[in-house]
Parts: structure tokens; sequence; C-alpha cells
């Protein structure tokens, strides 16, 4: 989640606790003090109208400008608040919190440099003020500088300790830096200032999923949604927590909620391309995947796994083509790459020869150089082996080596990468053993169990 979006404009510090009583020599006054009773009370079509005639009574007024601006903001129109701020400043030069208001306006639309230029200013004018410092440290996180967001957000909730935005996105912050508990401290500190804090709850269970928490987790998650049934994140996060635990149904339930909010969120279609991929709906999955590619042309992850399911419906060409866009926009070459392997032996199957290597030697030759570079590891060892320089009993010992859950996950890797060669070799009954043996470990989350699968079933349809 983009942190600036978890502040909230906390403005009309001095809203009236009545709404005043209009008479017939209403002034300018009047509808701006009325129209920050109707913000304080969500009625922000309300408040809009009024400071629009406090505006047309007085043009001069620069506070209505203020007023007006905030609402507009609230109601996500960033580019009439901004116009809104720059009337009240240039009425108001010395204003600092019209700078920090269309500074966080600004950082909304995705200025953040602009953002940062006037939460200077309005620091510069007014050094005690609590907002402009968060709303920086917000804008530097989202730049990337962690260290620096910190530092103004330790400055903001020195100044106002009561600021629980500045505890919400330092929370954020620290997460970032891997200090999950000293995240989890800022934002349940957050949810105690304001208990109703739906984006702290959301950043909290965040970072309880990243600890593998799953319980508290959904708990964190449940009560985001809660209290904003329109929190399209916090679904998604929800979503994954359940993809997580193998809950597949509830995942592909949450995506389709988060999907529905906001139908440009290319995590969203990629987490449900997994869900429905792991469901067996192979179809529904290279939709989604497919989705998430033309949001995102350089999503990596998505041309792998519309991969894996092109071959899991026998579409090799297909499956080769998005195999090879995933090695070609993996970032670090020297780092182990899975689609590697399966672009290798898509090509082998497409490019069959007569050769007595169990696999063909062009590709293998080239793969033995990729893995090369990689470092020791299991993902070498795969490596090595389709590049047929490691032998078979060498691989599989090394596949049982390890605790419960690892020797698990790569023994049921290990056997389908075997069956594969055998399968390639043509030597059928050995291909179905090792295929099989696969399918027996029972790890439905592993890609190379449902690649398994689809071969034991092609195979069966050929016998």
């Amino acid at each position: 989640m983009n942190p600036l979006f978890l502040f909230r404009f906390s403005l009309f510090l001095g809203a009236m606790i009545f709404g005043p009583a209009l008479s017939a020599q209403t002034t300018a006054k009047d509808y701006y003090n009325q129209g920050v009773f109707k913000a304080n009370h969500s009625d922000l079509d309300g408040a809009l109208t009024d400071f629009n005639q406090a505006i047309k009574l007085n043009p001069r007024f620069a506070g209505a400008f203020d007023g007006r601006g905030i609402v507009e903001s609230l109601k996500g129109e960033q580019n009439s608040a901004i116009s809104d701020f720059d009337n009240a400043i240039s009425l108001d030069p010395i204003d600092a919190e019209a700078y920090t208001y269309r500074g966080a306006a600004k950082a909304d639309i995705g200025n953040v440099n602009g953002a940062i230029k006037d939460f200077d200013i309005a620091i510069l004018l007014s050094p005690s003020g609590a907002q402009a410092y968060g709303h920086r440290g917000a804008a530097k996180l989202n730049m990337g500088n962690v260290d620096g967001a910190i530092e103004d957000l330790d400055k903001a909730i020195l100044l106002n300790p009561k600021f629980s935005a500045a505890y919400s996105v330092r929370g954020s912050a620290k997460r970032e830096k891997g200090n999950f508990d000293g995240a989890i401290a800022d934002y349940s500190k957050a949810i105690e200032l304001d208990p109703k804090y739906a984006d702290a709850y959301y950043g909290r269970g965040s970072v309880m999923y990243a600890k593998s928490d799953f319980g508290n987790a959904i708990a964190d998650y449940d009560k985001a949604i809660e209290l904003n049934t329109k929190y399209a994140d916090a679904y998604y996060g929800r979503g994954s927590v359940m993809y997580a635990k193998s809950n597949f149904g509830n995942a592909i339930a949450d995506y389709d909620k988060a999907i529905g909010l906001n139908p440009n969120d290319t995590n969203a279609y990629y987490g449900r391309g997994l869900a429905n991929y792991s469901e067996g709906n192979f179809d529904g999955a290279v939709a989604d995947y497919s989705r998430s590619i033309d949001l995102n042309p350089k999503f990596r992850n998505a041309y792998y796994n519309r991969g894996l399911c092109r071959e899991v419906k026998g579409d090799f060409e297909e499956a080769a083509i998005d195999y090879e866009k995933a090695t070609a926009l993996f970032e670090n070459k020297n780092a182990p790459d899975y689609s590697c392997f399966h672009h290798f032996l898509a090509i082998c199957r497409l490019r069959p020869n007569d050769s007595t290597s169990r696999t063909a030697p062009i590709v293998q030759n080239e793969l033995t150089h990729i893995v090369a570079g990689w470092e020791n590891g299991w993902p070498k060892t795969i490596g090595l082996y389709l590049a047929d320089k490691l032998t078979e009993a060498d691989f599989l010992a090394q596949a049982g080596q390890g605790d419960a859950k690892t020797i698990q996950e790569h023994q049921c890797e290990a056997y389908y990468y075997v069956g594969m060669v055998y399968l390639l070799a043509n030597k059928h009954a050995l291909a179905r053993k090792y295929l099989k043996n696969c399918i027996d470990k029972n790890m439905a989350t592993i890609d190379e169990f449902q690649l398994a699968r689809a071969e034991l079933a092609r195979l069966s349809s050929t016998n």
C-alpha cells in the first residue's frame, strides 16, 4: 500500500459541536463555519456547497479556499484541491497549513517531489507543525528513503505524541527495514490512539502475514474490512493469507472482491491466478495472468506462471515463449531462476533429436553456462542434473537432505525432473514411476506437482 494514503486529513480541529444557525444576513464566515461542521460530520457535499458560498461572498477568504480544497481532496478531486490551495497561498503566502494540504494532494497524484517541496516550505514557516513532518515522512517512504522517513516521523510524533497516522506510517517504514516487532508496536499504538483506524489494522495485518502469523493477520484484515468495506488492499491481503493456508476458494473470493473494488490491481489478478492454478482452473488462471500482464507488461512472475498453466494445458509452444520472457525479465542473472528449467524442458520437447544424450545438447550447453554462475544450493543442483552434470543417484540423494519439510519439497521437485528426463527419452514406464512419486508427495502449491499431474494424465491418454 502506498504509505501516502495512510494519512487522512485531520484538519478541522476547531470544529463546532453544533452547526451554526444561518440567518438572512449570513456572512462568509458563517458559511465557512457551517462547512467545517458538515465536513467533520462526513457531509462532504454539503460542506462543499457552504465553502462555495463563502468564497462567493468573499473571494479573498483564504480559509474558505483551504476548506474547499480539503473537501475536494477527501472526495479524490486532487487537481481541483491543488487549485484551491494555490489560491489560498496566493492570498496568504505564510499559510503553512495550505502548503501541507497542497503537498498531500500532490503526493496523492504521484507528484512526490512537488509534495516534498511544499512540506519543506510548511516546516520552514511552522517548525512545530507535526502534520508537515508526518506527510514528508510518508513521501520519503514512498520514494524509498526509509531512514529519512523514520527521522521525519520521529519528529512528528515528538511534536504530537497522539498523531496516530505518524505511528502507522512509521510502522510501514520499520516493516520495510525488516523490524517487524517495531512495526507491530507502532501499528498497535496507532490503533490504541484511534481504534477505528482501518489502515493501521491493515498495516499490522501485513506484518503478521510476513511473520507467518496467519491467525492474527486474518483478524487484522477482518477488522480493517469491517471498518472500511471498500478496502481493496485489505481484501487482497486477506486473500494472500488464505492462499498461503491453501484455502484457495476463500482466496479467490477475496481476490474477486479486491478486483471488483480496484479493476486495475495487477497483483490481485496475479494472486487470483495463483489460486485458480492451485484449484486446477487453468483457463481461469491464464486469463488472470494475461490481465496482470496487460496492466504490467514487465511482470516477470506473471509470465512464468502463465507458462506453467500453458504447459499443464499442453500448449508447449506458448509456454516456451512465456518462460523465455520470464527468464529475460529476471533481473539478477546470477541468482537461481526456475523459469530456466521449464524453458529448457519445453525446448527439448519441441526440438527432439536422436542424440544419445539425455536431453537436447544445444540447449543443454546453454543451461550449463547459465547454472555455472549460480551459488551452490538446491536450484543449482537441479540445473546440474538437467545439464547432465550430475547423476540421477546423486541428484536424488541430495534431495533427501535437510529437515522434513525441505526433504518433502525437494523430493517432490526431484521426482518431477527425473520423470521428465525419462519422458523426453521416451522411457514412459520410468517417467510414470517418478511422476507418480512426485504426486504422492502431495505438495499442491509446488509448481512441479501440477506439472507432474498433467504429464501423468497425458501419458494415460496415450496408452
